[in-house]
């Protein structure tokens, strides 16, 4: 059986290692296996969005749109507490 917890990522720092890691505590629902839109594959949702935005184009409101579509709890947990945001370089958050 697949532990629901285990996230399979590559980064290139431990900061963005620690930041994923929070940032999945917080929206669980990123661990969660969905139907990939354009390859129709099942894949982690969070490699979706990123391959959506990165590879794709897609902007942040169609992959907003799509996350509506699905049967998913995309709300935040407060159990595990807040992103630290500190970890975000400046062109990652958007700014």
């Amino acid at each position: 059986m697949e532990d629901k917890n285990e996230v399979i990522f590559s980064t290139e720092s431990q900061s963005e290692a620690i930041f994923f890691i929070q940032l999945t505590n917080v929206f669980p629902c990123l661990n969660q296996k969905v139907l990939h839109p354009k390859t129709n594959e099942y894949e982690y949702l969070h490699n979706i969005i990123i391959d959506l935005n990165d590879c794709d184009n897609w902007s942040r409101e169609r992959i907003a749109d799509w996350l509506e579509t699905l049967s998913l709890d995309i709300s935040r947990s407060d159990k595990y507490g807040s992103i630290d945001s500190t970890r975000i370089r400046p062109n990652e958050a958007g700014t």
